[in-house]
């Protein structure tokens, strides 16, 4: 959210934070919810007097008792921004956001640039039809937490089909089922939703793991319109500081990718070299283009200095350019890179 804010309210335009399994804004431990997150995030933003752009949150809970206190804890937040930026509903998630789109697409407004928070107990009430309708407007993002284990404790009852058929908007889902390695019983499942994804419209996902210790916990789906926002989450990922004994994992890397101190940037030189290789001479351009998205989990400050010079002073990679005053170990707009095959 702190990255996301002054991005999108750099203009002035109305956007849209949905929280689309609201919960009641705080829990029994003093712990705040997502909702009271989101709203401190821009309230306490150090931009957040210069934000030219108007933000709608929309905060979704079927649960009555939760809904009504959720309803009292943001009140604060009223007083400092306007009345109409909170709304609260009561209903069932796919519910209200179908209601939602439906009043845009009839009154012919465009719909908005949007962050749609999906963050059920469970998977119920969170189908890839609902998904496929929010990618198919421009500028939105979608967050969704994926629970695997009731997926891995339910997925063979009966009762239970309907669900799955509505969460992955296909019945693929029940190959996965007789597979009998756990971790790739796990991987089938979070492959087949990311691939999922992509035929509903999303131009980018990432996916990340939280464990708590050796075990995993669920995986968050983030599918993007934009490239600028796949590069954004990756940056914020990146930051974010693992609590306790949980930790963040990307999907394809093979250390903890978050809250390090220590990276390992010697898969990421595996990455380049087998992505520009066998090209020969690419522009510092493509590189880059390549690190924004979402083929890679590295990010672009990870690019030139941790990566590339040493790559250079190692003899992994050759780089020219035509400019009179470029020299080795630096790569401006216009450079040229080789990278070696060894």
């Amino acid at each position: 959210m702190a990255a996301w804010l002054p991005k999108m309210l750099h203009y002035p335009r109305r956007v849209l934070f949905i929280d689309g399994f609201a919960g009641p804004g705080e829990y029994i431990d003093g712990e705040d919810g997502s909702p009271i997150i989101a709203l401190e995030a821009l309230t306490s933003h150090s931009a957040f007097d210069k934000m030219q752009g108007e933000i709608i949150f929309v905060f979704i809970e079927k649960d009555q008792d939760r809904a009504k206190h959720l309803e009292s804890v943001v009140e604060p937040y009223k007083e400092r921004l306007s009345e109409n930026c909170i709304r609260i509903f009561n209903s069932p998630f796919s519910e209200k956001i179908s209601e939602i789109l439906d009043a845009y697409e009839s009154s012919g407004q465009r719909f908005p640039p949007a962050f749609v928070m999906i963050d059920p107990f469970g998977v119920a009430h969170a189908p890839m039809s609902v998904i496929r309708r929010i990618l198919s407007y421009p500028s939105t993002e979608v967050s969704f937490s994926f629970m695997y284990e009731a997926i891995n404790r339910f997925g063979a009852r009966p009762e239970f089909e309907r669900h799955l058929d509505d969460l992955f908007g296909c019945k693929d889902w029940r190959e996965g089922l007789s597979v009998p390695d756990q971790d790739s019983k796990r991987m089938f499942f979070y492959d087949l939703y990311e691939e999922c994804l992509r035929e509903a419209g999303a131009e980018s996902v990432l996916r990340y793991e939280l464990y708590k210790g050796e075990k995993p916990v669920y995986a968050i789906f983030f599918a993007s319109q934009r490239l600028e926002g796949c590069e954004v989450m990756k940056d914020a990922m990146w930051k974010t500081s693992p609590s306790g004994s949980y930790q963040f994992k990307g999907a394809k890397a093979h250390q903890p990718l978050l809250g390090i101190d220590q990276i390992d940037f010697v898969p990421f030189r595996r990455e380049l070299r087998g992505e520009f290789g066998p090209r020969g001479w690419v522009s510092i351009e493509e590189v880059q283009q390549y690190v924004r998205s979402d083929k890679t989990f590295y990010r672009t400050g990870h690019l030139k200095v941790k990566t590339l010079r040493p790559m250079e002073t190692e003899g992994e990679l050759e780089a020219r350019s035509s400019n009179p005053n470029w020299r080795p170990g630096i790569y401006p707009p216009g450079t040229q890179l080789r990278f070696l095959m060894l």
